[in-house]
């Protein structure tokens, strides 16, 4: 789905918390499922430290118009206030995605995030993907 068009008839209701969100990346890879990923605002100060404010929605395609739904569990913990800004970074050969946030912590991160087995002849992605944090610079209070 490259058409501009498609987009606002499939994005439904994105949930992004009760701040709303800061920003927006999108899946480069042409030959993946369609993800988003979305950086919210916190309106408190600080927040836990097992609360995601970064949310990751792929193209569901099960029903007859594909709508985006959320993929994973919140599984982008680490930032403790509002997303400013969000990069996917272009697959150029690898078996994973790169993803890095900033926030107004003052925190820098970069996620890995796998979606698939690519020795899985199907093809198909995981149920929930694999993230883990590769990367966290926070300069000293």
């Amino acid at each position: 789905m490259r058409d501009l068009n498609e987009w606002v008839e499939n994005f439904g209701e994105i949930k992004t918390g009760t701040g709303g969100c800061n920003c927006v990346a999108w899946n480069p890879a042409f030959d993946e499922q369609v993800m988003i990923i979305v950086g919210c605002t916190s309106q408190l100060p600080s927040i836990q430290s097992d609360e995601s404010l970064l949310l990751l929605y792929r193209l569901d395609g099960s029903e007859k118009k594909g709508v985006f739904k959320p993929y994973g569990d919140g599984d982008f913990v680490g930032h403790t206030s509002s997303i400013n800004d969000v990069a996917w970074a272009p697959l150029a050969g690898r078996s994973f995605h790169l993803i890095v946030s900033s926030s107004a912590d003052k925190s820098i991160i970069v996620w890995k995030m796998q979606t698939r087995d690519l020795f899985d002849p199907s093809g198909a992605m995981f149920e929930k993907p694999k993230v883990e944090k590769i990367f966290f610079m926070k300069p000293n209070a």
